[in-house]
């Protein structure tokens, strides 16, 4: 499930004084309910009513406001939540970041572009995409309260609850072909097995520490898995 997935039953009408209250949305189980039997033909689509909340929450989304206008106390959240996580959201920050600045840099020097001035719109594009196991608007909102929204545009956060990971990773590949290069993170088995069923690399992840390929001990600790070790998964 994606934003892109909800657009298919969007009718395009003016939301500026729709009634959110007054639908019938509570009434229709949307897309994200339990899952459809082993014969879907594909993606499930929501109903209008769903769609239109997947619309406004998106641009909400992209603006910041999931976080930050709905919750005044979203600071004291934030920094609670990364003192709790041993500081993994500034981490995440972090490693997101440089992967962005760097990786297209690596990746251009094994292309054989040199890193000088001017070059930069000619190399690789780096892009994060998250794909997760819970629904779709609440992945949204906690990448928003996580403040990691600025890494994750809308449309590159995909729900697996229905159909799975495989098939998430999958509509990515048929999304970025030719010479896309895939590195896939995660900390679970269905995650680590859809990679390995499309050849792609996997860096195992946990809270405490980091494996990378299937090794289930060693590694380094989550918080400082670094750009080169991405990139060593990447083969360069």
């Amino acid at each position: 499930m994606s934003l892109e997935d909800a657009a298919a039953a969007d009718d395009g009408r003016d939301l500026a004084s729709y009634d959110f209250d007054g639908d019938v949305v509570g009434r229709i189980q949307s897309c994200e309910g339990p899952a459809p039997a082993s014969n879907d033909p594909g993606p499930c689509t929501p109903p209008p009513e769903a769609a239109y909340r997947y619309r406004e929450a998106h641009r909400r989304y992209s603006l910041g406001l999931l976080a930050d206008a709905a919750l005044p106390s979203s600071d004291r959240l934030w920094h609670a939540t990364d003192t709790l996580a041993a500081g993994w959201l500034t981490a995440a920050q972090g490693l997101l970041a440089a992967c962005l600045a760097h990786l297209p840099v690596l990746l251009g020097a094994a292309l054989g572009t040199p890193p000088h001035a001017g070059v930069r719109d000619h190399l690789p594009q780096v892009r994060h995409v998250a794909v997760t196991s819970s629904d779709l608007l609440p992945s949204l909102a906690k990448l928003a309260l996580f403040r990691l929204d600025r890494f994750f545009a809308g449309r590159d956060v995909l729900s697996s609850r229905v159909h799975g990971k495989l098939e998430c990773f999958a509509r990515l590949r048929d999304r970025f072909p030719g010479s896309a290069a895939f590195v896939a993170i995660g900390d679970g088995r269905e995650e680590e097995a859809a990679a390995a069923a499309l050849g792609w690399p996997f860096i195992k992840v946990s809270l405490g520490r980091c494996t990378l390929g299937r090794a289930e001990k060693g590694g380094v600790p989550l918080t400082s898995l670094t750009v080169m070790e991405i990139a060593g998964a990447l083969g360069i």
